[in-house]
């Protein structure tokens, strides 16, 4: 950590105090205990980095000591072509962005109203609406025949009719619709923020993972431990906060091939996982051997890690104040439900049919601002985690190729050229 910065300042104190261990020995197997130890090439082949139990930078001693350590355990070059290909073939494709383009010109495409009306009874929003549609259905087929039979006197004289002017309606509909722009307008703002934070997140993962491969490698040119360890860990991160927000997500079974066993049991066993996840990065930056302007950069972008888990805990625990939700609520089934006995004089049986299509059309609005108030759901959160993975770890592995490419020339390489 950064001089004079407090351990909880990042995480939760006990995160910070479970990943802090001082240097150990290989055991007898030739693997030291576990303390923040990190797989590098593949699941069988792990190397290991030591975190001070003080919890700030290592002294020059501390790092000499600890890279002789893991020399000591490497008895050949890093290979980390296995390990990075089974994260990076397979998944994302950069000509995916041409799919993007294509669906893009579909959304703009004037064909969009056709299609849209052909899928209307495939949509989301109509079968959430399926059973209030009903009712003012319902509603106003007993309107049309209660006055149908009171005009053909069927009912006794003293029946009346309950037919109302249209001036009510007139009157109240723009508070109808000043609650329904509250309601769409908020829930977007609130889907924007979420939407917001996750990009800023994949930019700072990445931006975290640049400031990695240029100043984490050593007198030669190559790749630092260090390196895959945060890789993986800012993974974890980002996985682990997307299980904090979703519903049904089986986090352990998504990092069983980035954490090692030992690395993954103390994650589960956090009380707040992605504050446990940040608490390690932290700890691998002071580990790591920066230069203080370096490491306090670093310590930015794990600073909006923490600020990201912040305002998406906040947008998911705290909805719009209920009282906005209820009061809408009620007011459109009371508008509702009066709207045929304004529409019976001069509509007649058409009632039925318009009273079901307007309130298909004023209450899909308010579905979809209630839709989208927990935006969690419905954003392509997973597809994030995945971008966020497959960046890493290509990253990692084009420069893990160019230091390589890079010591083998001696440095006389068309980059320096």
């Amino acid at each position: 950590m950064i001089k004079g910065q407090e351990s909880s300042t990042l995480g939760h104190s006990t995160a910070s105090s479970q990943i802090k261990s001082s240097y150990a020995k290989p055991n007898k197997q030739g693997t030291p205990p576990f303390s923040t130890h990190i797989a590098l090439s593949n699941a069988t082949r792990p190397v290991y980095c030591k975190v001070s139990n003080k919890g700030t930078a290592l002294t020059s001693k501390l790092v000499a000591k600890a890279s002789k350590t893991v020399d000591s355990w490497l008895s050949e070059d890093l290979d980390f072509s296995d390990f990075y290909n089974r994260n990076v073939e397979g998944n994302k494709d950069r000509s995916s962005n041409e799919t993007m383009f294509k669906r893009w010109n579909s959304h703009r495409s004037s064909s969009r109203y056709v299609r849209h009306m052909l899928g209307i009874f495939k949509s989301q929003t109509v079968k959430s609406l399926m059973h209030p549609l009903l009712s003012t259905a319902g509603v106003a087929t007993v309107v049309c025949f209660y006055e149908d039979l009171l005009r053909e006197g069927v009912f006794p004289d003293y029946f009346s009719s309950f037919m109302m002017p249209t001036a009510p309606f007139d009157l109240t509909s723009f508070a109808l619709a000043l609650l329904l722009v509250f309601r769409t307008n908020t829930s977007y703002d609130r889907w924007l923020e979420v939407g917001m934070v996750w990009s800023g997140l994949a930019n700072r993962a990445r931006d975290t993972m640049r400031q990695v491969v240029s100043h984490l490698s050593d007198a030669n040119g190559a790749m630092s431990p260090l390196a895959g360890a945060m890789c993986r860990w800012v993974v974890a991160y980002s996985r682990s906060l997307k299980a904090e927000l979703v519903e049904g997500c089986n986090l352990e079974e998504e990092l069983s091939k980035i954490l090692t066993s030992e690395e993954l049991k103390q994650l589960m066993a956090a009380h707040h996982r992605p504050s446990f996840a940040i608490s390690v990065l932290t700890e691998l930056a002071a580990t790591a051997p920066l230069r203080e302007s370096h490491r306090i950069r670093m310590d930015e972008n794990f600073t909006y890690f923490e600020d990201a888990v912040g305002t998406c805990e906040r947008i998911l625990r705290t909805p719009i104040p209920l009282s906005y939700t209820r009061h809408t609520s009620r007011f459109m089934v009371i508008w509702l439900s009066a709207l045929p006995l304004g529409l019976y004089e001069s509509c007649g049986w058409a009632t039925i049919p318009l009273a079901v299509v307007i309130g298909f059309l004023l209450l899909g609005i308010d579905s979809i601002g209630v839709f989208i108030e927990e935006p969690f759901r419905i954003l392509p959160l997973n597809a994030y985690c995945d971008e966020v993975e497959d960046d890493l770890f290509s990253m990692l592995k084009e420069a893990v190729v160019t230091k390589k490419d890079c010591r083998c020339c001696g440095g006389c390489c068309v980059w320096t050229n």
